[in-house]
């Protein structure tokens, strides 16, 4: 959620910006008039660690981090340029994160004077060219009121987060800061316009449950638009119907996507290797840290029903809050400093620093995933400071200002330990044995 700035989530980093919500300093948590827009963005990293379609994004990324690393860390005292030249097949070194960029969308927020969906959705197949062969993707489309939206991940994600803050908002007594219902109709209230085009009428629980499920297809987007079908005219209640929507979504993922079970084994092969790299000893650590929250994720809704995270969130607050203990924000950043939740004063049965350390990790290695795929001039001075360079704790220790600020890649060179975060995944990318050149 980023409308108005005033808290968002950061995909592959765990990371919920908290510049403008307020922390009570005995709990260390939000205080209860931003408790649904921060568990809004929550839900997002629940959906990045338990869904296939939250965990394909993380997968792709490493897929071109590995082969990113294959040439900078093959190198000893030679010139990195940027940007790297492509592949035997002409294509981006980051190629398979664009890959899920196209399939999640752009990110677009926008009022609309009578937001009703006007015509059939529409579900169209777009050949992608990647590997030296052709490729489709799903392509759905909704018309609002005459006018044309892409309906990709970014927006089921958005929708399924948007009842989440609606059903948290029933859980506390004071009134919200930025309420659900004052969000942009495109994309967080698309599910309502959907719901009220295919005449379903529904509790918040029950949509709440069917955009969650959804998203836990490959083909996300365009499962929900046909659940959406095979529900219409249906009346939902999630004290009786929970059995009911599974079912539909199962057998309607079944028809649509590949089944998940043969795209976990099919990742599994490329984890093993990933995870059981000695030479990336922090980023293989971080790995396996989110292998392990997947797989228990995983092994709880296996257990427990595919329905289990939804049921719990909205039992009660006290279940709510019981789950949030066990999953909590590995980081947050407010006012340019990065924290863990230990930092905040909040107290659970996690080891907080790991679930801080590894994230932080991840964070910084997207960092330096961002300036290799660096595409334009514009982007270099955006991406020549480090991010934690305001506010950051190891400066003193690093003793290299003017690297930090003008060109942080710089700060390995002739180092053999790291000393920061940054400095760690510069090393773990081989950027402290060959010079880093921008060519744009």
């Amino acid at each position: 959620m980023e409308s108005n700035d005033y808290t968002s989530y950061e995909p592959l980093a765990f990371t919920v910006t908290v510049d403008n919500l307020e922390f009570d300093p005995t709990t260390g948590f939000v205080v209860q008039s931003d408790f649904a827009a921060f568990i809004h963005e929550w839900w997002h990293y629940i959906q990045d660690i338990s869904t296939v379609t939250g965990q394909n994004g993380f997968y792709l990324w490493l897929r071109d981090m590995a082969r990113i690393s294959k040439i900078t860390c093959s190198k000893v005292g030679e010139e990195i340029h940027v940007p790297l030249n492509p592949d035997e097949y002409g294509e981006p070194m980051s190629k398979y994160r664009n890959l899920y960029n196209i399939f999640c969308g752009v990110k677009l927020e926008e009022y609309i004077e009578i937001p009703k969906i006007t015509e059939e959705p529409i579900i169209e197949q777009l050949p992608l060219e990647i590997d030296g062969d052709t490729r489709t993707l799903p392509k759905c489309k909704i018309s609002i009121c005459g006018k044309d939206f892409q309906f990709r991940l970014i927006a089921l994600q958005e929708i399924n987060c948007f009842y989440a803050q609606r059903i948290a908002e029933k859980y506390v007594a004071d009134k919200p800061k930025v309420p659900a219902d004052s969000l942009p109709d495109f994309p967080y209230k698309v599910g309502e316009m959907l719901f009220d085009r295919y005449s379903i009428v529904s509790d918040d629980n029950c949509k709440f449950l069917i955009s969650y499920l959804c998203l836990d297809s490959i083909q996300a987007p365009a499962v929900f638009l046909e659940v959406m079908k095979e529900l219409a005219g249906r009346s939902l209640s999630f004290d009786n119907d929970v059995d009911i929507i599974v079912e539909i979504v199962e057998k309607t993922a079944a028809r649509l996507a590949w089944p998940n079970d043969d795209i976990y084994k099919e990742w599994s092969k490329d984890y093993v290797n990933w995870m059981n790299d000695p030479g990336h000893l922090y980023f293989t650590q971080a790995i396996q840290w989110f292998v392990c929250k997947w797989l228990l994720c995983d092994t709880i809704r296996t257990q427990n029903g595919k329905d289990f995270f939804v049921r719990k969130f909205c039992y009660n607050i006290g279940n709510l809050n019981h789950l949030y203990s066990l999953f909590p924000v590995p980081m947050f950043k407010r006012n340019g400093h990065i924290l863990g939740s230990s930092m905040l004063g909040y107290k659970a049965p996690v080891d907080f620093q790991n679930e801080f350390d590894n994230a932080l990790v991840l964070w910084a290695h997207k960092r330096i995933f961002e300036m290799l795929s660096i595409k334009d001039r514009e982007k270099v001075n955006e991406l020549a400071t480090c991010k934690l360079y305001d506010n950051c704790p190891y400066r003193e220790k690093v003793g290299k200002d003017y690297d930090c600020k003008t060109a942080a890649w710089e700060v390995v060179q002739g180092e053999t330990q790291a000393k920061c975060p940054y400095a760690i995944a510069l090393h773990s990318m081989g950027l402290w044995q060959n010079k880093l050149v921008i060519d744009l």
